[in-house]
Formats: C-alpha cells, structure tokens, sequence
C-alpha cells in the first residue's frame, strides 16, 4: 500500500531492524518482482513487520516479472 509493504509471520531482532534502514528489501525478504526498493524503516506490528520504503515507482510487467524504475514524469 503506498509507501509500506506488510509481511506477516516474521520477526526480527532489533539489530536487524536498525540495519536494514537505507538497504534493499530484497536484503531481507524474496519478492517475486525485482527493483532497488529501499527500506526507510520497519516498525513491528502484531502479525508481522511494517516496512516503510522509499518512495519510488516502480513499472512491473507481469506476465515477466521484469521490472524498472518509473521515469520522471511518466506518471
């Protein structure tokens, strides 16, 4: 949703929550679409992990799964 990703299931120690600001997601989790998005933080929520990313958009076809960055003002 926007600018945050739920994933449920899942916990991290503390250390890895402060050490994932500023690296990709894919650092932590497998998405099955590519992209440079980058975690600004996580917050932990009763299910699972709220990751707040960077604001980037991103294009996705789906019948690949390629992906890229938006470019500016293409939307």
């Amino acid at each position: 949703m926007g600018d945050q990703l739920e994933l449920y299931g899942i916990e991290l120690p503390e250390a890895k929550l402060v050490a994932m600001a500023g690296r990709p997601i894919s650092d932590l989790a497998e998405l099955p679409f590519g992209g440079d998005i980058l975690v600004e933080r996580i917050v932990p929520i009763e299910s699972g992990m709220r990751f707040h990313l960077s604001e980037k958009t991103f294009l996705i076809e789906f019948a690949s799964g390629n992906t890229w960055e938006c470019p500016k003002g293409l939307l």
